[in-house]
């Protein structure tokens, strides 16, 4: 295993030889690209993002860029996710940036002209004044070649800082010295690209891109596609291709190889579930679909917002869901494959707890209180090898002497996350696990031999709910 850093990763170098190891440890996924059955599986290496330009534009008004609090400051949301950083990585697990990635050799390598191409699609260029009166030589200084040649000569890091802040340069025509003058410059910020858990999920198949729920971040997931092409990663599906389909890493957890669970309802939608059953692109036997028909709140927007797990027999649930009379209640329809490959609804609208309990799971209750401090949105590094009983990274306090009242034997790490928390999102949400796994094989029908006599029969029967 390679290191990207130690605990003073805000020295890091990323010298040749840095990124020449990052290459090769990425190109084990060549091929078979990531995978993981669980969160329980050993985490292998984080892709984060530094906070930087981008939350500084955004937090001039925190409630336009999707934040949760007025107090958001880029040097304090960089001092938590430092601290973040290396609370991971005193685990041995290696962490790398997205802005590392894109910045660096290993993107000049492989990807300058898809670089580019974000940066041109994230610069406009706008004009103020009657086009028609413009002579050629103007109109092409609003053109894209114009701006295609104004930005070849920019390095990695400068076209990673356009894309982030995607500026828009305002023109008008001036009354002498040039053709035209910049009269002003705004920002369309990435607001929110610290949660790298949102653009995409990892299942037992391997990836894929989701289709994010907000105009603000429509091009993170775009950029996501692109850190991962770097990556050499392959992508199984790309939610933007299809109708209807929002998902958001969020609302994605996988229990085990045998199932997973999604959630549907404030951000992701059944059309995005639907098409990855039909695709079989979970991998999994089943998949528990949980509902929020309901409640539909900011504060309860994804799955591991009152969801998560801590190890094979434990889960962290909010209390407040809990129960056929609650009316923030989650509903669970589960799906299984047959012999055919096909999946079908086998169980439908049972409450969430009795699910978990019938899974055979104790239920550690958090209090709404707990929650909206994010003290279940926790990331699960799993079984390393170092810590066999697991690790969980926490930004509550409490969730550490909790777990352990309730039996839990592996290690919590605390870490103060306000910098980030403000920005609504914790730990879970600001963290994409990569779990070394090689992906699932796709599904094989199983056809039964059977007598030329019974074909006819068996062929004409469909089931109702079959995906």
């Amino acid at each position: 295993m390679f290191h990207l850093g130690k605990s003073t990763v805000s020295q890091m170098h990323l010298d040749l030889l840095t990124w020449v190891l990052l290459l090769a440890h990425c190109l084990l996924c060549v091929g078979w690209g990531v995978s993981q059955d669980s969160e329980l599986d050993a985490a292998e290496f984080v892709i984060l993002h530094d906070p930087s330009a981008e939350v500084a534009v955004s937090s001039l008004h925190p409630g336009g860029a999707l934040y949760e609090d007025t107090s958001v400051s880029v040097q304090a949301a960089k001092t938590a996710h430092m601290n973040f950083r290396n609370a991971i990585q005193k685990y041995e697990v290696d962490t790398v940036t997205v802005g590392e990635i894109i910045s660096g050799n290993i993107g000049q390598w492989l990807s300058r002209s898809d670089m580019l191409f974000l940066a041109m699609v994230a610069l406009q260029y706008n004009f103020h004044g009657n086009l028609d009166e413009l002579t050629d030589e103007e109109k092409y200084l609003l053109s894209d070649d114009y701006k295609r040649q104004a930005l070849q000569g920019k390095t990695g890091q400068e076209l990673y800082q356009i894309v982030i802040t995607r500026p828009t340069v305002h023109l008008e025509k001036a009354e002498k010295n040039t053709p035209l003058v910049t009269v002003a410059t705004t920002n369309r910020p990435l607001s929110n690209l610290v949660f790298t858990r949102d653009q995409q999920i990892i299942t037992r198949r391997g990836l894929v891109l989701g289709r994010l729920n907000s105009f603000q971040r429509n091009l993170e997931t775009r950029l996501m596609g692109q850190v991962w092409k770097m990556l050499a990663v392959p992508i199984l599906a790309n939610m933007t291709a299809v109708e209807g389909a929002f998902l958001e890493g969020g609302d994605f957890v996988p229990v085990s190889p045998d199932i997973a669970y999604v959630g549907i309802g404030l951000r992701s939608t059944w059309e995005a579930v639907e098409h990855m059953l039909t695709h079989d692109l979970f991998g999994t036997r089943r998949v528990a679909v949980v509902k929020d028909e309901l409640d539909h709140n900011q504060d309860r927007m994804h799955l591991d917002t009152f969801f998560n797990v801590v190890d094979e027999t434990r889960v962290v649930v909010l209390e407040d869901i809990l129960g056929e009379n609650s009316p923030k209640r989650r509903m669970v329809d589960v799906y299984e494959q047959g012999p055919d490959c096909k999946y079908r609804k086998t169980i439908e609208d049972v409450e969430f707890s009795l699910f978990l309990k019938r899974e055979g799971f104790q239920i550690i209750p958090a209090t709404n209180a707990q929650q909206l401090k994010y003290f279940i949105n926790f990331v699960n590094l799993g079984h390393l090898p170092s810590h066999p009983h697991g690790v969980i990274i926490s930004v509550h306090p409490d969730l550490g002497s909790t777990l352990k009242n309730y039996g839990y034997k592996g290690e919590v790490e605390y870490v103060d996350y306000r910098g980030i928390t403000v920005m609504y999102g914790a730990a879970h949400c600001t963290s994409q696990v990569n779990r070394k796994k090689p992906p699932a094989e796709p599904c094989v029908p199983q056809v039964p031999d059977f007598p030329p006599e019974n074909r006819e029969m068996l062929g004409g029967r469909k089931a109702d709910d079959e995906l």
